[in-house]
């Protein structure tokens, strides 16, 4: 079944521009409030959370960071022939500008978060070189800021266009259809038996090749799972 835009719960009809801009924005910022009620229930995050995982959580806190601001500027093209938008952005636009203090953060979105190292040009870049350049951040409490900055962002946009907001609450807040079960392992204790056979048959075809895994790339792999002191070089 193709899949069909939701209708306006009111009208039955398609979404206007500024509904589908506010229905955007607040699927941004249910990201963001899930993030940071999840880090809340952890307490200090940084002692409840190893180096590692939080590296990962605040680097997807980017992502959510980098997919607003690319609805927020869209949405601005929307104030030419509306005078409210207009006013409401430039009233909200301090929480935006302490975001876009960072000058590399949608250059580190496309070549180290979302797409795999490579400039626009097609020159190889590491996922530090940014950071190393001070144009993107580094720390995870300045990132969890620019998350809040996106929450409190989105709140002043919902809040201002409250009206238009409240009238599509029933298909922003509907609970999404349940998956049938049996799709893929439910428990971390069925990985192992679901690796091991796909392991063996890729073995087997590098065979052919001259290709054992093993060695010192093996060693490498793992020592960056057991040692929590590894640094990029």
């Amino acid at each position: 079944m193709a899949y069909t835009e939701p209708l306006h719960p009111v009208t039955k009809q398609p979404l206007t521009e500024l509904e589908r801009y506010l229905w955007r924005l607040r699927m941004v910022a249910q990201e963001a409030l899930y993030m940071h009620r999840g880090l809340h229930k952890t307490g200090d995050a940084a002692k409840a959370l190893n180096e590692e995982l939080l590296f990962l959580l605040t680097s997807y806190g980017l992502i959510i960071v980098c997919k607003f601001l690319e609805i927020w500027d869209r949405f601005g093209a929307l104030g030419k022939d509306n005078e409210r938008i207009r006013d409401v952005r430039r009233a909200i636009q301090p929480f935006v500008d302490r975001i876009r203090t960072w000058k590399g953060l949608d250059t580190f979105r496309n070549t180290a978060l979302a797409h795999p190292y490579l400039t626009k040009d097609g020159k190889l870049i590491g996922p530090w070189q940014l950071l190393i350049e001070g144009r993107a951040p580094t720390y995870h409490a300045e990132i969890l800021l620019l998350v809040q900055c996106v929450r409190f962002a989105v709140l002043g946009v919902l809040t201002a266009f409250q009206t238009e907001y409240e009238a599509l609450k029933p298909i922003l807040t509907s609970p999404p259809p349940q998956p049938s079960p049996g799709q893929g392992v439910e428990k971390g204790t069925q990985i192992p038996e679901v690796l091991r056979p796909i392991a063996k048959e890729v073995d087997q075809r590098l065979k052919p090749l001259g290709v054992v895994v093993g060695g010192p790339v093996a060693k490498e792999f793992i020592d960056i799972i057991v040692r929590v002191d590894l640094l990029l070089s």
